[in-house]
């Protein structure tokens, strides 16, 4: 398990912890750990994305997805100034808790912002 999931599961099982005893009902998004690995992760590529676009001007396009944030497209207007590991520290992109890449589109649909970013959930 990478040191970047070790984390990120274990903020999920101690916010599970400080809200087990809530009067909350288990519908809410905090009974789901999956999920809460999930939402961090794309806050993860989000940030590594909006890092990319400040660097580089605009963001990768959909045929060069994600993978522009671990390997300098063709398209990266200053190969020099792309970081070593790319936008993770780590040099891994995360994927979801499910085992499969997280869908990145641009423009977002979803969103109305420039770019979505999500996960196709359990079922894929």
């Amino acid at each position: 398990m990478r040191n970047a999931r070790k984390v990120t599961v274990l903020s999920a099982v101690l916010f599970l912890s400080a809200t087990a005893c809530s009067d909350k009902p288990d519908t809410t998004i905090e009974n789901d750990p999956l999920r809460l690995i999930a939402i961090v992760d794309i806050n993860r590529i989000d940030f590594a994305l909006k890092k990319y676009q400040v660097d580089s001007g605009t963001l990768p396009t959909n045929t060069e997805g994600t993978l522009a944030l671990l390997e300098v497209p063709d398209s990266y207007p200053n190969p020099s100034i792309y970081p070593a590991s790319g936008y993770f520290s780590d040099g891994e992109l995360p994927t979801d808790p499910w085992g499969r890449e997280y869908v990145y589109e641009r423009p977002g649909k979803r969103s109305g912002q420039s770019f979505d970013i999500y996960s196709l959930g359990p079922d894929g």
